[in-house]
């Protein structure tokens, strides 16, 4: 996708979303400032940003409000400039987590979704990346005696990425 003549890649395709809209979620957005720091050059030019996600653990926590489940994860974000017809890299690394309520199952695995990706040039050294993420768990399959005729469960996978 170019937005503002700058390639962004890292949002994750509409065909790779949930089949259905998931029970449990969490969604929210995160503005990160990067400075371009050490012998870099000034940014005469943004080329590409790239973002992906990593789940690095997840767990459910008892708290006296019941249960939750924390996500850590961590933004990988890869900004390309250009300086005198010259390309340029810099990677950035930002952890971050996220929290989902009244957990009460087992979880088997967690999805980040990327739903949107804006930059905005801040400065000469200085790039905002702002992303929209949306936080799915994946639960552990139950017994047909689970089976509830008023609720229609469905695998929440992201299909086929």
């Amino acid at each position: 996708m170019i937005k503002n003549n700058v390639n962004i890649c890292g949002i994750t395709p509409k065909h790779c979303f949930p089949e259905c809209f998931p029970h449990f979620f969490t969604q929210f957005c995160e503005t990160d400032k990067l400075n371009i720091v050490g012998k870099d050059p000034d940014i005469q030019e943004l080329v590409e940003v790239s973002l992906t996600i990593v789940i690095r653990n997840f767990r459910i926590l008892c708290t006296p409000v019941g249960k939750k489940l924390i996500v850590h994860a961590v933004k990988n974000i890869e900004i390309i400039f250009k300086n005198c017809g010259i390309k340029y890299v810099s990677r950035f690394c930002i952890p971050f987590c996220s929290l989902l309520d009244d957990i009460d199952e087992k979880v088997t695995e967690v999805n980040c979704i990327v739903e949107d990706i804006d930059v905005f040039q801040v400065s000469a050294r200085c790039v905002a990346v702002s992303a929209l993420l949306l936080v799915v768990p994946d639960f552990k399959s139950r017994n047909d005696e689970w089976h509830d005729p008023n609720t229609i469960r469905c695998d929440i996978k992201l299909k086929g990425c």
